[in-house]
């Protein structure tokens, strides 16, 4: 129980991390204002992004101190935390499958790029059972993509990479 106390605090934390750095990448982002002065830029979604990240991070890691508190029969001399490897390289891909999907973001558009990092990240988190749980998962990873950016394209006026294939 404690050992899941410690990783929560530790993943809150690193989240929050993030966060914070997603918040402060933001700043560079040209500002498009596709409804006039409404306030809604396209600056503003990623930043209410971050700080909704920060505070639900946050609110995990208080969460995870309150349960170590009440756990007042801490035993000081386990202090170590064995890390699982099979999660630790899960959590290892799943970060380099982040950056790059970042990288080809601009080059692929965000269709073609989503569709692969979604597809990619299902199959590394999800059990497969069978070849149907694969052609789910592409399937549905396009029907989010294109559902995605029709949002951000025809109803936010906000402009996603186009990519390779025009759209």
């Amino acid at each position: 129980m404690e050992q899941k106390i410690k990783k929560d605090i530790g993943i809150g934390l690193f989240f929050f991390l993030l966060a914070i750095a997603y918040f402060a990448g933001t700043f560079p982002i040209e500002s498009y204002n596709p409804f006039g002065d409404a306030g809604l830029s396209s600056k503003i979604v990623p930043q209410i992004l971050a700080v909704i990240m920060a505070i639900l991070s946050f609110s995990v890691v208080i969460q995870a101190v309150l349960k170590l508190k009440k756990l007042s029969t801490v035993n000081v001399s386990d202090t170590s935390v064995r890390i699982n490897r099979n999660v630790f390289g899960k959590f290892v891909f799943a970060i380099v499958l982040l950056t790059v999907y970042i990288f080809l973001f601009d080059k692929l558009g965000f269709i073609v790029s989503t569709v692969f990092y979604l597809s990619a990240m299902i199959f590394l988190l999800v059990p497969r059972k069978n070849a149907k749980t694969g052609i789910f998962t592409v399937l549905f990873s396009v029907a989010v993509s294109f559902l995605v950016y029709t949002v951000f394209n025809n109803l936010l006026g906000l402009i996603l990479p186009r990519g390779v294939f025009g759209y």
